[in-house]
């Protein structure tokens, strides 16, 4: 796992991918939390090739997940985040790609999934478990169904929910703030008119979050289920 500088330094290419796609000057990237995040160098990242995909995200989680139970300070408990870059891949179907993903990377995980934590990505309340830790995957790619999703490369980002849960906890006023900031850019993207995963009928952390795309355009996906 790559800190933001580590990979400035051996990923110059990628870093530089990275700064003009959240820092673009036409404001197209719509999470403001995740620009943060890499503008303040708290965000870290892995890079793998498709073969090596499972086996070393499944490594970075688990140094991420250790990162997270240290003793931090606020800025890092703020901020905190993981992406992961796959520099060859060309994804021909993000729905099947990522839930595909998702079920392998469970395969390989030796800590029970969290009681309280359903394996039913059915479930609007879906959250995805690895490592003891409760986290966000969020799916872009170059050619991506929603134009909100594309980048240059095919980028994983797990967000922490314990980062987000500290947020909602002592730093209310800035979660709603940013809240408000990032559903406005989003608004301005799609002029007023959202696409069901980023609206208010979404619980907000769900498949359809995770994948990028409404409910009419998702079927037949599966629940994670234990070998």
């Amino acid at each position: 796992m790559l800190n933001t500088s580590q990979l400035a330094e051996f990923y110059p290419i990628l870093w530089k991918v990275l700064d003009e796609l959240f820092n673009s000057k036409d404001n197209v990237f719509p999470c403001l939390y995740a620009i943060s995040s890499f503008n303040k160098k708290k965000m870290y990242f892995g890079v793998s090739n498709q073969n090596e995909l499972i086996e070393v995200l499944a490594d970075d989680l688990k140094e991420m997940s250790l990162l997270l139970g240290d003793e931090r300070d606020e800025k890092s408990k703020i901020f905190n985040t993981y992406v992961h870059i796959i520099q060859s891949e060309n994804i021909k179907n993000v729905r099947e790609f990522l839930i595909n993903l998702l079920q392998t990377l469970h395969k390989t995980d030796k800590k029970a999934w969290l009681k309280n934590a359903t394996k039913d990505m059915n479930v609007p309340e879906f959250e995805f478990c690895f490592n003891g830790q409760l986290w966000f995957p969020v799916l872009l790619t170059p050619n991506h169904p929603s134009a909100i999703r594309r980048s240059p490369y095919t980028l994983i980002a797990f967000q922490p929910m314990i980062t987000f849960d500290y947020n909602k906890k002592t730093k209310s006023e800035f979660y709603q703030r940013m809240r408000t900031l990032i559903h406005s850019r989003v608004d301005n993207f799609y002029n007023e008119n959202r696409p069901y995963y980023l609206s208010d009928k979404s619980s907000g952390k769900n498949i359809y979050q995770f994948i990028g795309l409404d409910s009419s355009e998702i079927y037949n996906y599966y629940p994670i289920i234990d070998e």
